[in-house]
């Protein structure tokens, strides 16, 4: 129950994500220097020392890094220009790398049941990047600028292996802004937001067919996903405090009654990890 900060390193600043080894016993945190290259430290999960960090050659940017294949690799999105590696979490070694388009800029990532994680990303505009190369030639040091709806462009969800291989998954016209998702490994089944567009979505990760597509009502976003226990329902929360449930198996959005009894059980299905 203990509260402990972890400070980043000189010269360098936190960006994005964390993630504990299977073991329990190594942190691995993305870090951004000042002159915008990044790289992934780890440290002793008991003493928050430093033990190692791995430089990222391939790309500046770290953003989420996640643990696969059952802790044997670490997954890490980039930008500058847009990768997915998967690391050697022992040594750093980049054992795969693809590639993207260089207007993706990537946002978070889940895990499949074979290992491949899902890219919910997200696109941005040429001027979005002049004002963020402006901004850095300005402060002489890495300044994300505030970002804009008109910043944005559609984006797309992805998947990408281990071996390096990497497919489109969706794309829609709505796919805009702060995006997360969330799988059914049982199922093969992903969900995702997209905020800005105010839309969700299920698809089937295997036929790539798009099961549910729902666009919220004006004022309304969607701002988290995560799914149930059992891998039965996606659970979905917005910016009007409401709570919607999408079935795995035949989804469509239906309203959780957050009234009387029900309370407890929605919040046990709203914090659950996604």
């Amino acid at each position: 129950g203990q509260n402990r900060k972890i400070e980043s390193l000189k010269e360098h600043y936190f960006y994005g994500h964390s993630a504990i080894s299977k073991n329990r016993k190594w942190i691995y945190s993305s870090e951004l220097m000042q002159s915008g290259k990044g790289q992934i430290s780890v440290r002793d999960a008991g003493t928050l020392g430093v033990l190692k960090a791995f430089p990222l050659p391939t790309g500046a940017n770290p953003h989420e890094l996640r643990f696969v294949r059952n802790g044997e690799l670490l997954a890490v999105t980039l930008q500058d220009p847009s990768l997915v590696v998967f690391l050697d979490p022992l040594n750093g070694k980049i054992m795969a790398k693809s590639p993207i388009e260089e207007k993706q800029v990537f946002g978070h990532i889940t895990e499949l049941a074979d290992g491949s994680v899902v890219i919910s990303s997200l696109a941005f505009t040429p001027e979005f990047f002049r004002k963020r190369a402006a901004a850095f030639a300005t402060n002489g040091r890495w300044v994300e600028p505030d970002e804009q709806p008109s910043d944005y462009m559609p984006s797309s969800l992805l998947i990408a292996d281990p071996a390096g291989h990497i497919r489109s998954l969706a794309s829609h016209p709505s796919m805009l802004g702060f995006t997360c998702s969330a799988v059914s490994r049982k199922n093969n089944r992903v969900a995702a937001f997209f905020k800005d567009g105010r839309f969700f979505g299920v698809w089937d990760a295997k036929s790539q067919r798009a099961l549910l597509e729902h666009h919220f009502p004006e004022g309304e976003k969607p701002i988290s996903v995560a799914i149930t226990p059992d891998q039965s329902q996606f659970v979905v929360q917005t910016t009007e405090r409401k709570i919607y449930l999408a079935s795995v198996i035949n989804p469509k959005i239906i309203p959780f009654d957050m009234a009387g009894s029900q309370l407890r059980q929605c919040i046990h299905l709203a914090v659950l990890e996604a």
